[in-house]
């Protein structure tokens, strides 16, 4: 394998599974968005909207980084994903296509909201307004889910007003590729809940169809092997 001189290299624990190993970016992305750009500290209340992957991934890295409370929104179809972010560690897991989340997170909180809202959902240009109705005044957003070109209308005069900070989440620097380095090898059970199929290496479509919903049981972490 050539590698280039600027490349950096996290090595892993030689007992850690592949089907562990395999989430290390994606783990990276959770940590990157829900705890370091933020900047989640010891008893902040944080709100993901969205539970795909990375959204579950960021319960534990939020719970990991001394969150009080942690609430995950998903939709209708979501609701294996939903129970697995309860088992993960979310106080919270929304229905929003049946529930109305502001309420629910006011409750959680105590009325506090949300001092972290990770915004997590492809293509869905509503989610930043939800955002907002659910952030703490002086609250951090960050904005993680493309919307491939569609456009967001938020009224800027309120982020002023209530002093919400707004950042943005595209992939991970080195030091979030150390941190999920080690919380997969601290929290290898949590982790092994997400991974729902192996494939071999000649079967790479099938690993594709699954991740696209296509399989008999619905699909979070799919790995293709050598073996």
């Amino acid at each position: 394998m050539y590698l280039d001189p600027s490349c950096v290299m996290h090595p892993i624990p030689d007992d850690l599974p592949v089907e562990l190993a395999v989430m290390t970016n994606s783990l990276a992305n959770a940590v990157e968005w829900s705890v370091q750009t933020p900047g989640t500290r010891l008893g902040d209340h944080v709100v993901l909207l969205g539970c795909g992957q990375r959204g579950l991934m960021s319960v534990v890295a939020a719970k990991a980084a001394g969150a009080k409370t942690v609430v995950v929104t998903g939709l209708s179809h979501d609701q294996h994903k939903l129970k697995l972010a309860r088992q993960l560690g979310a106080d919270a897991a929304v229905d929003v296509q049946n529930e109305a989340l502001r309420p629910i997170v006011a409750d959680v909180t105590g009325g506090d909201m949300a001092d972290v809202v990770v915004d997590l959902t492809p293509m869905d240009v509503g989610s930043l307004g939800v955002a907002v109705e659910v952030a703490a005044d002086g609250g951090c957003l960050v904005i993680a889910g493309l919307k491939s070109g569609r456009p967001t209308q938020v009224d800027t005069d309120v982020l002023v007003r209530r002093g919400l900070s707004l950042r943005t989440g595209l992939s991970a620097r080195s030091a979030a590729f150390t941190q999920a380095v080690s919380l997969l090898d601290g929290r290898r059970e949590a982790f092994s809940r997400l991974h729902t199929h192996r494939f071999p290496l000649d079967n790479v479509v099938g690993a594709l169809d699954a991740l696209r919903g296509n399989a008999p049981t619905p699909a979070i972490s799919v790995v293709v092997d050598t073996k």
